[in-house]
């Protein structure tokens, strides 16, 4: 019976097979411990068998602390907080004469399952409790294929049950979780009104992600060498140079990308270039147990650059904060670079510190916690400063400007001198992945590599760098280059050939491609429309373009002739999205095309807009509503090539950021995904305008337009306005309308028959129409059911 009390009850129907079950994961501790103490507490029966919780409180849910009692404990750890809901399912203490599914006998109870079931629910999980009950009389027959115990949640137990009884099961299950009926009621829904799976799913998992929402990173090569090796001892001692780098502040803004690669650092710390665009890159013969000569240079120059780049790095003294204050007033000499960082621990500008008499200017003396510093290049503009009133930095004018900082967001750092890399490609110059433009690669040395470990002479780096000229390569051709190369890898080979007959959507999707200037592409086009276009077809004796297809044809090469269809100069038209998991090839996504700007967007958006009877509020709301989601999942997979794993309450994520910034290193183990998200408080809002638009002072002069009131400057005698809503989106005191209500069709019937503005005296003239405007709004000032126009 113990082992049987482990496997999960057969289906209505289905005969039990002798199979040995798959293993399970043990459950978290918490988790165990906090439903061994339930079982113990079922324990305890009164003198008809029924637990505390059916004999005493009359209901199947175990009572359960609320958040904010939790939180009171001097020792709040996640264990705690977590807080699971369990549910107890024991309808033999309720209903005595539970029948056997098979023989009808009185079943008997025999223990607890050993195992809680899942039970998913709309935003959060419980577990349920159940108890195993057994047959006397199956048992002793040992009838064959029946079974002779069951568990309390098996559906021919709840099929015997009476029906009031059976209701107060909340949950449809699977093979090893389960849905809550409520959810199984949406979903079922959502089906009939033409919601999919999939959407529910995400919808689904977003609420979940709000709830318990959990983030963390590790260093994959350490584990996939851990995994190759077959190794049960972790490795450890890596160090992410990038990372190592941020802790230095070289190129704050570079590397907040973090698809940053070995070869960028190469670039802006040792100004030399670091090879990858190279058939070793995506070679399938890495496993081999003799590698290539190319293959170990490979290898060498990777380990070689990272050593070099260690070291560099190495020289870079960590920005360290500043003393903190006492009697003597001491403070790091007027002049010292300081970095300034923002509420969110984000470097938002650099400066020096100043003399502290110019805290005068402010009007008030700095505090003990305040040090006036001298900004000379702002990082972030949108940031606020806390100590200036949230005032954002973009609001103090251009750089050189004095403010007050708080010690706390100063640093001390060294100004990192970097190699300048060249600007936008060209036309003809694709940049590669990661790769920077450098007449020398890392190995070439100079006078001033001896700090970075690289020599002058025929150093070791010397003799296993490549010194390629990148300047001379064609980017394309090399694109092509690393895929024709992953085709002949593969067994059978494949060739470029076959990839652009038969898998084109693959190819396009690992190719970058380029559209030539005017001067290029016009003659080819020419050529090809004037080489087939007078071509008669065989049957009909009809030319292949007729007169509307010349008119196309030339329409066409004016476009080209003009530039339209070209790359612009100096435009990264390709995104690098990530590397193909079993290719290794880059994967590119392109910016060409308008689908962004119309179907690609408008398509989604009619379906989550309101259709009909709907305010303008309403749909105001529903607009913001759909740019927040779709920024989220599509900015997310176009940045980093991942789907956006996370809810959609970014104001959540913010204030848990807020409290774990302000508790600072008391808390271990903080969630990383919160720390790096970006915390819209602490920047100032975007002007940008999503939907209604604001009208432009310039315009409501001229049309006679007078500009809304602020909420203080509103008098309470005023009557109610209609629209109110929308005149505050477009910064009007009424809100700007077509011709709709009654007054204002019978005003523009007698305008027109009456007015000269709307009606000019002379025979075909036409109407003033911004002298008629002015005419119009002046009416609507002083009329309640006249709207600006």
């Amino acid at each position: 019976d113990d082992e049987e009390d482990e496997l999960d009850p057969a289906e209505p129907g289905d005969e039990q097979e002798e199979t040995t079950p798959s293993p399970r994961n043990p459950l978290p501790l918490y988790l165990q411990q906090a439903f061994d103490a339930k079982v113990d507490e079922c324990r305890i029966r009164d003198e008809h068998g029924r637990p505390p919780l059916y004999s005493k409180y009359k209901t199947f849910w175990f009572p359960k602390s609320s958040s904010w009692f939790l939180l009171q404990d001097p020792d709040p750890t996640p264990q705690k907080l977590f807080n699971p809901s369990f549910f107890l399912w024991d309808p033999l203490a309720l209903y005595k004469n539970l029948p056997c599914p098979n023989c009808k006998t009185t079943l008997q109870r025999h223990s607890h399952v050993r195992r809680p079931r899942r039970v998913v629910s709309l935003n959060s999980t419980f577990w349920i409790i159940g108890y195993r009950y057994y047959c006397r009389s199956c048992r002793s027959a040992k009838r064959k294929g029946k079974q002779a115990s069951f568990q309390s949640w098996d559906s021919r137990i709840l099929a015997v049950l009476p029906g009031a009884l059976a209701a107060e099961f909340p949950a449809r299950l699977t093979h090893r979780s389960g849905l809550e009926l409520a959810t199984v009621d949406w979903l079922r829904s959502c089906f009939q009104y033409g919601l999919g799976s999939k959407q529910f799913s995400d919808a689904l998992r977003s609420q979940h992600r709000l709830r318990y929402d959990l983030g963390r990173q590790v260093k994959a090569d350490l584990i996939s060498l851990q995994k190759a090796s077959h190794s049960t001892v972790p490795f450890a001692g890596g160090v992410e140079l990038v990372d190592f780098a941020r802790e230095r502040c070289v190129l704050e803004s570079r590397l907040a990308n973090p698809s940053i690669g070995l070869n960028d650092l190469c670039a802006l710390l040792l100004g030399r270039c670091l090879p990858k665009n190279v058939a070793e890159r995506v070679s399938e013969t890495w496993e081999s147990v003799t590698l290539s000569d190319s293959q170990i240079q490979y290898a060498a120059t990777d380990a070689w650059a990272s050593l070099c780049l260690y070291n560099r790095l190495l020289s870079i003294p960590v920005p360290a904060p500043l003393p903190p204050w006492n009697d003597d007033h001491s403070l790091p000499p007027v002049g010292t670079p300081v970095l300034i960082y923002g509420e969110d621990q984000s470097i938002i500008a650099r400066g020096s510190i100043a003399s502290q008499k110019a805290d005068l200017q402010f009007g008030k003396s700095a505090l003990r916690s305040q040090i006036v510093v001298t900004v000379r290049h702002v990082v972030v503009p949108g940031a606020v400063v806390m100590s200036h009133k949230r005032m954002a930095l973009s609001a103090f004018g251009s750089a050189p400007f004095n403010l007050l900082a708080a010690r706390s967001k100063l640093r001390v750092y060294q100004p990192v001198v970097l190699h300048s890399i060249p600007g936008p490609p060209s036309h003809h110059d694709l940049p590669s992945d990661g790769e920077h433009n450098s007449a020398d690669t890392v190995g070439s040395g100079d006078s001033n590599d001896r700090a970075t470990g690289i020599h002058d002479g025929p150093s070791l780096s010397d003799l296993i760098f490549d010194t390629v000229d990148v300047m001379a390569l064609n980017r394309d051709m090399q694109n092509l280059a690393k895929i024709a190369a992953w085709g002949q890898a593969q067994n059978p080979p494949v060739t470029l050939e076959y990839l652009w007959k038969f898998r084109v959507s693959w190819l396009l999707k690992h190719c970058r491609r380029i559209i030539p200037p005017p001067e290029q592409l016009y003659p080819a086009v020419s050529k090809v429309f004037s080489t087939y276009g007078p071509l008669k077809d065989s049957t009909t004796h009809a030319p292949l373009f007729n007169k509307e297809s010349w008119k196309t044809a030339k329409n066409i090469l004016q476009l080209i002739y003009n530039g339209y269809l070209s790359d612009p100069p100096g435009i990264q038209l390709y995104t690098k999205m990530g590397v193909g998991k079993d290719t290794g090839l880059p994967i590119y996504r392109c910016l060409r095309g308008t689908n962004s700007t119309e179907g690609g967007v408008h398509t989604h958006l009619r379906s989550h807009l309101p259709s009909s009877g709907t305010s303008i509020r309403h749909a105001q709301a529903c607009l913001m509503d759909f740019s927040l989601v779709r920024n989220l999942n599509l900015g997310t997979l176009n940045s980093t090539g991942k789907p956006y794993q996370g809810h959609s309450s970014i104001w959540i994520t913010n204030m848990i950021q807020e409290y774990l910034l302000a508790l600072g290193d008391q808390i271990t183990n903080r969630s990383t995904q919160a720390l790096v998200h970006l915390n819209t408080n602490f920047y100032a809002p975007t002007k940008e305008v999503i939907g209604v638009l604001r009208i432009p002072e310039s315009v409501k002069s001229d049309s006679g337009i007078l500009s809304s009131l602020e909420p203080n400057q509103a008098d309470s005698r005023t009557p109610k306005q209609q629209q109110l809503f929308l005149a505050r989106l477009q910064g009007t005191r009424k809100a700007i309308l077509p011709v709709h209500t009654a007054r204002e069709k019978a005003l523009f019937n007698n305008l027109m028959r009456t007015n000269p503005a709307f009606n000019p005296p002379t025979r075909g003239g036409q109407p003033n129409w911004r002298e008629a405007t002015c005419v119009w709004n002046r009416e609507a000032d002083v009329s309640d059911d006249i709207y600006y126009k």
